[in-house]
């Protein structure tokens, strides 16, 4: 990893890590609402019944995609945000996001580059899905490589994100996994999954 860019990632991390405070008198009452909620299901097997709880994310349990975003200068586009229940309070992953009613995965892979990032890619491969958690809901993740992106406009943020963005190599990205500064499992997978699909497409 280049020093310069591991250096340009640690500013970046230390612009968006939280402090944790009380909760301000001004706070808007339109984000007050909570986020995460469950429902509770029975199941029957044999004899047996069991309980099981789903969570559910803004009142529901909503598909998700992540993009493996590639630019024209062959860098992979990153984000830095903070992720308060974390180790160290800030995730480094890929552009992710839940899937809006009535949008396709494509559709939404689309919206949350172009939100996260300002990006608009060329090409859109569709790479896999996979549950996000499996023992607390159905909610498929649906993952794509994006390629040919260009920055063509101002990203633009729901009204409590805070990101910053941060590009490297794809080789650099892998090595970021493993000094530990990306954690997450979906960024893990995708970029695993995308390393394989690119050598198939370069062999």
């Amino acid at each position: 990893m280049r020093k310069e860019k591991l250096d340009e990632l640690k500013k970046k991390i230390k612009l968006v890590t939280p402090v944790e405070i009380p909760k301000p008198a001004d706070w808007p009452e339109e984000l007050d609402k909570p986020f995460i909620s469950s429902e509770s299901h029975f199941f029957g097997i044999g004899k047996k019944v069991i309980k099981r709880d789903k969570l559910l994310k803004g009142g529901k349990a909503g598909n998700a995609v992540n993009v493996i975003a590639i630019t024209e200068d062959n860098n992979i586009a990153l984000i830095v945000q903070p992720r308060c229940f974390t180790d160290n309070l800030v995730g480094v992953e890929i552009p992710a996001g839940y899937i809006d009613n009535e949008e396709t995965p494509e559709e939404a892979a689309k919206r949350e580059l172009s939100e996260e990032t300002g990006m608009v890619a060329t090409s859109l491969n569709y790479l896999t899905w996979s549950y996000q958690d499996i023992g607390a809901g159905g909610t498929k993740v649906h993952t794509f490589l994006a390629t040919g992106c260009k920055k063509v406009t101002e990203k633009h943020l729901d009204p409590d994100e805070i990101i910053q963005n941060f590009e490297c190599t794809f080789e650099e990205a892998l090595e970021l996994v493993n000094l530990g500064y990306i954690k997450d499992l979906s960024s893990k997978l995708a970029l695993t999954l995308a390393k394989e699909y690119i050598k198939k497409d370069e062999d």
